[in-house]
């Protein structure tokens, strides 16, 4: 039976709320503003950032365009075109938003003038005790449907739901990672849209949530819901969400740690097309969004910890750059998108769209080593099949989230999958048991022969991490097998794929094992070990049974 790990005991039981306040807003300048303050000349966009009634310096405060700093007094101003229409602060560390509107934790807000006219608006804080954090981190959550909706709410909610009132140690967060729902059908079938997604949001009791932008959040219809209006198609795409969600490119910073939300997906949709596969989409930044980023980096010192949030990953599971397998095209290499982060010494990229769980560690791009976490799915594939609690990724990895543990400047990572025990790390096949007619999985890759292989699916598997299988002999000995690391497909997902259960074909894993043991009957003692020395064991009696029903009832909660 696995074991308990213990990181789970600061980082699972994870969720609070503020631990402390050392000052209180008196008056929501928003609504009073009965302090007199007169914008410079040129200024369109002015304010103050204020805690209680002291004025906080140096915070970075931004139009999306141009960053510039609050002076002793507080106050910014910004000459803005006012194209995006918001505003917004980079939260400093040991500070949060004394109102957080969820779900965008309260960092932004919406301009209501025009770009001539001088708009006053002010920012309140609060302290917060950041010594220890936790960011619950979602990849493509992507509900599209009132079953997925539906899913959502009976999956993830309502497991994130049942820790919120059992702890009160630390604060909690959530970070998306773009597709939080999917675009086509903002028009068709169930008309699922980013109101939808908010109000599924609003029912995690207050969580505080970052939002990163995803390809299938873009508008393809370009339906402006503000009087905002952009040109040019990747811009005017992003109206709806701007005006819904607010920044697609921002900071804040937690206990110490710079956080950058970067929009990485360039939609080229001409417009008004009705066809969800017309649509394209390539990894890229744009010029704009790239000198927000270098004005941003510029007041974080190179000694910060560094996690940008990304949708489209850098890298592939292979851990080499990724050169557009994951998407249609990519107009911006990984040495453009990492270049302006070059003089930090720690820098950590998250990322989703694969609907896979895999990681790079330390790759080396023009001397900055960079290390990506791509972070799996909360939607599985797509919240189908999700049936008897099996809702995979096309990795065979199950649907889930990481828990990002903040301490002190420090930062570490792990896998939740949902529903499950939370030291539910892998997943063993017998290969004797496994019997598929696809000739391309069950022969080609899986080998061609039953000749008592033993295949482990590790998501989330690092260098780091350990993984043992022990066999146990006829003649009460003991015998240590060697774990090798193949590529190939998850067999649960291939049967599942078979079945007609899901219409998404398995994707190639680079995190399963393979040992082969002497008979098709010995018992094999499996356990992984990850970084923290948090561990999952598993006593396999063989044969070990092959069907969706089986492992459905696997590590259940």
């Amino acid at each position: 039976m696995p074991s308990n790990r213990t990181f789970i005991k600061f980082s699972l039981i994870f969720i609070s709320f503020l631990l402390a306040f050392s000052c209180q807003p008196k008056v929501n300048p928003e609504n009073s503003q009965t302090d007199k303050l007169t914008p410079e000349a040129g200024a369109t966009i002015y304010g103050r950032v204020m805690c209680g009634d002291r004025p906080l310096k140096n915070v970075s405060v931004s139009d999306g365009v141009t960053v510039v700093r609050t002076g002793n007094d507080g106050v910014y101003n910004i000459k803005s075109a006012k194209e995006n229409g918001y505003v917004f602060i980079s939260i400093p560390s040991g500070y949060t938003m004394a109102e957080a509107s969820l779900p965008s934790a309260g960092f932004w807000k919406g301009l209501k003038t025009k770009s001539a006219i001088p708009e006053r608006v002010d920012f309140s804080l609060v302290r917060e005790d950041q010594a220890q954090s936790t960011m619950i981190v979602m990849g493509d959550i992507q509900i599209f449907s009132e079953k997925s909706v539906a899913e959502f709410n009976d999956t993830f909610i309502r497991e994130i739901n049942k820790y919120l009132p059992s702890i009160n140690m630390w604060p909690v967060y959530g970070l998306t990672l773009g597709d939080m729902t999917w675009d086509w059908y903002w028009y068709h079938g169930d008309m699922i849209g980013i109101t939808n997604y908010i109000l599924a949001m609003r029912k995690l009791n207050g969580l505080r949530i970052f939002n990163t932008v995803g390809n299938h959040d873009n508008d393809m219809q370009f339906d402006s819901l503000t009087e905002f209006k952009t040109t040019g198609e990747d811009r005017s795409c992003m109206n709806a969400y701007r005006s819904l969600l607010g920044p697609t490119c921002y900071s804040y910073n937690i206990g110490g740690v710079h956080f950058v939300s970067l929009d990485d997906v360039i939609t080229t949709n001409k417009g008004g097309t009705t066809d969800k596969d017309s649509r394209g989409n390539m990894r890229g930044v744009t010029e704009n969004d790239m000198k927000w980023l270098k004005e941003d980096l510029s007041y974080v010192t190179e000694d910060t910890p560094v996690i940008v949030s990304i949708h489209v990953p850098l890298f592939n599971f292979r851990g080499k750059p990724n050169k557009g397998n994951t998407t249609d095209s990519v107009n911006a290499t990984v040495e453009a998108i990492t270049a302006p982060f070059k003089k930090f010494k720690k820098v950590l990229f998250i990322s989703g769209h694969t609907h896979d769980l895999y990681n790079t560690e330390n790759y080396d791009v023009d001397g900055l080593k960079v290390t990506e976490w791509n972070s799996g799915a909360i939607s599985g594939n797509f919240w189908i099949p999700a049936i008897n609690g099996l809702n995979l990724c096309k990795d065979g990895t199950p649907g889930g989230y990481r828990i990002l543990t903040l301490q002190n400047g420090r930062y570490s990572s792990t896998y939740k999958a949902i529903g499950k025990k939370s030291c539910y790390m892998f997943r063993s096949y017998d290969r004797n048991q496994i019997n598929l007619s696809t000739d391309k999985i069950s022969g080609e890759l899986l080998g061609e022969d039953n000749n008592n292989w033993v295949y482990i699916n590790v998501w989330d598997y690092k260098p780091s991490w350990r993984v043992t299988v022990k066999e146990q002999l006829p003649d009460g000995t003991e015998k240590s097998l060697t774990p090798v690391k193949v590529e190939t497909y998850d067999p649960l997902f291939a049967l599942m794929y078979e079945k007609g259960l899901t219409d998404s074909g398995p994707q190639l894993s680079g995190t399963i094992f393979r040992v082969q043991a002497s008979s098709p009957t010995t018992t094999l003692t499996i356990e992984v070990k990850d970084e923290y020395l948090n561990s999952s064991k598993e006593i396999m009696q063989r044969p070990k049974a092959f069907s969706i029903d089986a492992y459905a009832l696997e590590m259940v909660e």
